[in-house]
């Protein structure tokens, strides 16, 4: 077992634990002051932990008794992991982090309050990432939203189309979405200037550089209430600069985009789906 890396003041504080060799999958969970949402997220893993490597980026520079006892449990767990913690410039910088401090071929990011689905069997989502070749270097699966403990909204792998992401139709769950590591840094990770939709920027560039592997069945059940339900007009504003800074689009997609999104999102409020 590795020892903790010395960082000088002011850098993270990045502490690798565990077994050397490569993982199959790097699972990278950003939590920040919200220790017992990050339990919820790491329990669901357990019975991945042979499988991959753990990477926690916390996002603050004061330790607290929470997160040190989590750290414990996940020594206890996990033989493979990454705990990193320092002050960050949000959400996508964590996750850029995360992605900096991983080892694996894949990397998957699951932040704190996300789950795996129940009946989810790792090996048989090993066997697929596996079957889709050396070619394949982005894998989209079903995924649900919940909000107060009832699904709100299903997005579906099968769905998936390039033009229906180019034009802002389709857009994946960031959380259902695994990426090559070494595709995702040499495409930079995670683009600054983003508060809510670098992830569809970022699908916008995997897209470009191949098709996904779309693999049926749901993989992941995400907690609702992030920023794109509260800033509706800046999720909007932040998929039309990402479309006309990487894709051809005229006025017709995006006002397109405009009543597909409301009619979404209102559809997440008023029922549940079955």
């Amino acid at each position: 077992m590795s020892g903790p890396e010395d960082r000088p003041a002011g850098e993270a504080a990045v502490r690798r634990h565990g077994t050397t060799g490569l993982p199959p999958v790097s699972v990278v969970s950003v939590t920040r002051r919200n220790a017992a949402a990050l339990v919820r997220t790491l329990s669901s893993l357990v019975g991945w932990a042979r499988y991959i490597e753990l990477v926690v980026v916390e996002g603050d520079d004061r330790r607290s008794a929470d997160y040190a006892a989590v750290q414990e449990w996940v020594a206890e767990h996990f033989p493979r992991f990454v705990w990193s913690r320092a002050p960050d410039g949000g959400p996508y910088d964590a996750m850029n982090r995360g992605l900096m401090a991983s080892s694996g071929e894949w990397v998957w990011f699951l932040n704190a309050g996300d789950t795996v689905a129940d009946g989810v069997v790792p090996a048989d989502v090993m066997a697929r990432l596996e079957a889709g070749g050396d070619a394949t270097l982005w894998a989209i699966f079903d995924s649900t939203t919940d909000g107060n403990g009832r699904a709100v909204r299903r997005s579906f792998a099968r769905d998936y189309t390039e033009q229906g992401l180019r034009s802002g139709s389709y857009m994946a769950c960031h959380q259902a979405v695994l990426t090559r590591r070494l595709t995702l840094a040499n495409l930079g990770g995670f683009a600054p200037g983003y508060e809510i939709s670098a992830d569809y920027e970022v699908f916008l560039r995997c897209a470009r550089e191949g098709p996904p592997l779309l693999c049926e069945g749901t993989l992941v059940v995400s907690e609702d209430g992030g920023l794109h339900t509260r800033r509706f007009g800046r999720l909007l504003w932040e998929k039309r600069r990402a479309r006309r800074s990487l894709v051809d689009q005229d006025a017709t997609d995006w006002v397109v985009d405009l009543l597909r999104t409301l009619k979404r999102m209102a559809s997440t409020r008023t029922r549940a789906v079955r």
